[in-house]
Parts: structure tokens; C-alpha cells; sequence
């Protein structure tokens, strides 16, 4: 009897230490499918043994038909070759890799750019048994930069002046090479600084000009006319500005 009472309190143990690991990992999961990042682990030969909610969405495919697969099945290899690249540096070379991968999706053809982290895993003696990846999706920051540095591109490349002024504050925000070379003053001498520095204000005085500027834009959404400005060295110049 006291050996069926001992088996029982060890079963009833062993039955909360269950319940209380399933608990924790049901919490885990519930964290890691709410995180606003792609988080999944492969073993050495590169097939998928974890991956969370956001993983699966952006697959199409169902947590039994991505764990056990490789890349190949989610992935044009052909176009997404840095993936297989950094996969063997972290489980070949042991290395922690942190860049921007391009990845074509097979089931949505989408060419989507990501910021990822990939570290090798271990077990107890330290051996590589795997990877652990954490990616975010930066396609939309990227076409962003791209089309500023775009628009920057040919801004620089026109033959007028031209700088933006943040409307709150009045300090400039941008100047290509042009307007530089107007007023002989450096990118870096003009950035954050208001836009006062260049300009030189008759009797009229700079709150009339100001109002008179403002309610040109309020009524036309354009003010055109000679702005009285002055370069580094001092010299003074008129400008014809479109504002």
C-alpha cells in the first residue's frame, strides 16, 4: 500500500511538472506568433523545425507543411541565393549573421526584403545543431529609401537651387549641390539651420513678407517672387525663389 501511495503522489508530480511545461510553452507560443517579426529555427541540414504564425501566413502553407521542409519549397533559391549563404555561415562556420536578405516568395511571387539575425543554436557540449532566425519585413522602409535617394538624384541634377524647409520650424532639411554653391555654404553647414541665415529683409520687415508669402500659398498653393538674401562671404544677392 505505501509503495501504490508513493507511485501515486510521483504520478500526480509528474503530471504537474506536464501541465506546468505545457503551460509555459503554450505562453511562449502565444508571445512568439504576436511579435511582429518572422521567428523560426532549422536543424543542420536546413529543414524548418519551428515557425511562427507570421512564418506560415507568409508561406501559405500549414505548420505540418513547413516544419520538416527545406528553402527550396518557400523560396526561389535562384533569385534568393544570399539565404542559402548565411544559412551555411551559421551552421558551418558557427557565425552570427546580421543583414539584409531579398527573398523571392514562391506562393506569392513577391520579391520581399528583410532585416535578419541568424545565430547557430547548440546543445549541451556546445555542438551546432541547428539555427535560430529572427527576420522583419523592411520591403516598404527600402522602397522608401530608394525613392528618396531617387528623387534626391535628380534634384541634384537639375541646374536651379532647390532646398526643403521644415514648415514647423523653418530650418532647412535639404539642399542639392546647386543651392550649396549659391549661397558657397556646405550641406552641413545649411542642414538644421533656419532658413533666416540666407535671407536678408527690407523695410518691409520679415513678419509682412511672411504673411505676404503665406496667404500667396493659402490662395494659389504657389508664391513666386525676388527674395533679398546673402551668401557666406557676405555678399548680398537677390534670388528669384518658387516657394
Amino acid at each position: 500500500h505505501g509503495i501504490s501511495s508513493t507511485e501515486h503522489q510521483l504520478d500526480s508530480v509528474q503530471n504537474f511538472i506536464i501541465r506546468s511545461l505545457e503551460n509555459k510553452i503554450n505562453q511562449l507560443e502565444e508571445i512568439l506568433n504576436h511579435v511582429d517579426a518572422y521567428i523560426y529555427t532549422k536543424d543542420r541540414t536546413g529543414r524548418y523545425t519551428y515557425a511562427n504564425q507570421n512564418v506560415l501566413t507568409l508561406f501559405g502553407a500549414s505548420v505540418e507543411n513547413v516544419v520538416g521542409h527545406e528553402d527550396k519549397q518557400f523560396f526561389d533559391l535562384m533569385l534568393s541565393n544570399d539565404l542559402v549563404f548565411d544559412d551555411s555561415r551559421v551552421i558551418e562556420l558557427g557565425q552570427t549573421v546580421k543583414r539584409e536578405e531579398r527573398n523571392i516568395i514562391k506562393s506569392s511571387d513577391e520579391a520581399l526584403v528583410f532585416w535578419t539575425v541568424k545565430r547557430p543554436m547548440t546543445d549541451d557540449q556546445g555542438q551546432i545543431i541547428g539555427e535560430l532566425g529572427i527576420s522583419i519585413d523592411i520591403t516598404e522602409r527600402k522602397l522608401t529609401e530608394d525613392m528618396w535617394h531617387l528623387h534626391s538624384n535628380i534634384l541634384q541634377s537639375l541646374p536651379i537651387g532647390i532646398c526643403l524647409i521644415r514648415v514647423d520650424d523653418e530650418k532647412i532639411i535639404y539642399a542639392n549641390q546647386q543651392f550649396e554653391c549659391k549661397f558657397g555654404q556646405r550641406s552641413d553647414e545649411l542642414l538644421g539651420q533656419p532658413i533666416s541665415v540666407i535671407n536678408i529683409f527690407t523695410a518691409e520687415g520679415p513678419l509682412v513678407i511672411a504673411n505676404s508669402i503665406m496667404a500667396e500659398l493659402e490662395r494659389a498653393g504657389v508664391w513666386m517672387g525676388e527674395v533679398h538674401s546673402v551668401k557666406k562671404d557676405g555678399t548680398i544677392c537677390w534670388c528669384y525663389a518658387t516657394i
